[in-house]
């Protein structure tokens, strides 16, 4: 099935910051759509800026299962497991990301992450650590 993006109607909820009624619209998603990754990823976006650090990872892996090389839910994970204190799986994380990172063209925009290339990201999250 082809995604179907989110029209601007369906994000009103989540862009108004209204995150329990935007997770109840991204649910109804999730059940007609089950691998609709625009809806899992502001489910585990919610979810983590929660706290609620299991449910965003059930949604993180979820978008892995549909795109094993999808920047985002690695770049997530890295960033859950270090909140978790799971030291072991967030560098991990923070690996797979830099090989998928330098397996993608250079000019790759990766607009998750605010329009950046995917060798831009690359360099950021090397200096960063």
């Amino acid at each position: 099935m082809i995604p179907i993006p989110l029209p601007h109607l369906l994000m009103k909820p989540f862009s108004q910051e209204r995150y329990q009624a935007a997770l109840e619209l991204f649910q109804k998603i999730i059940i007609i759509d089950p691998n609709h990754a625009e809806a899992a990823y502001f489910m585990a976006q919610i979810y983590a800026n929660q706290g609620q650090y299991q449910e965003a990872i059930l949604y993180c892996e979820q978008l892995l299962k549909v795109d094993t090389l999808a920047i985002t839910p690695h770049l997530d994970l890295t960033h859950i497991y270090g909140q978790e204190g799971d030291e072991k799986r967030a560098i991990k994380m923070y690996q797979e990301s830099l090989n998928i990172l330098q397996s993608l063209p250079p000019e790759m925009p990766i607009t998750e992450r605010g329009n950046l290339t995917a060798s831009q990201l690359l360099i950021q999250l090397q200096k960063a650590n």
